[in-house]
């Protein structure tokens, strides 16, 4: 017996160039689930860029979002792979150590030191104080893309304008950010003593 699995992404393959699901490809994946057959969503949007697609639509599927960083099943649970987690840790001691933080009710071993924590509180502080500097609509606009993971042309459906004006906004956004990080230190004053 021969293993199917029907992998598909959404901009320009699942939803068509008006952003929807035409019935005939509804009518396929209806038909694929019925026979058993996994069908599965890959995309750069992040899951709340996916299941209002899946909801509107009335079916649902695993999904692997972020560009293939996160796997959730159908339930919108991720899928644990230990053989991949232990292949991230150079010796075993190091992936019995995880394992056991991963699963145990304490702390995490593996602890940000007291500077790491510093810096990175205040590398985030600089970037919602970046973010405070843009416009109400292209923060609204830059999150929707950047977190939510909609498209251009989503954002400006949602908001009755031109897909060009939202590029525009997300693009005013990026360079205060780019130009931000560019300028922050990679290292702490203390690295290397």
């Amino acid at each position: 017996m021969q293993n199917i699995i029907v992998f598909s992404d959404i901009d320009g393959t699942l939803l068509s160039s008006d952003l929807t699901i035409t019935p005939r490809t509804l009518c396929a994946i209806r038909q694929l689930q019925a026979r058993k057959i996994p069908f599965v969503i890959i995309s750069a949007r992040s899951p709340s860029g996916i299941y209002p697609i899946l909801t509107a639509h009335g079916f649902n599927c695993p999904i692997v979002a972020y560009s293939g960083a996160l796997a959730l099943d159908e339930n919108r649970r991720k899928a644990e792979n230990l053989y991949h987690e232990k292949r991230r840790h150079w010796d075993a001691r190091a992936f019995d150590e995880s394992i056991i933080a991963k699963e145990s009710h304490h702390h995490s071993i593996y602890m940000e030191t007291p500077e790491e924590t510093y810096f990175r509180k205040e590398k985030f502080k600089a970037v919602y104080e970046t973010l405070a500097t843009c416009t109400p609509i292209q923060r609204e606009r830059f999150l929707l893309y950047a977190l939510d993971g909609l498209s251009f042309a989503e954002i400006a459906r949602q908001q009755g304008c031109s897909k060009y004006a939202v590029r525009d906004s997300v693009e005013a956004v990026r360079k205060k950010l780019r130009k931000l990080l560019m300028d922050y230190p990679h290292e702490s004053p203390l690295s290397g003593y």
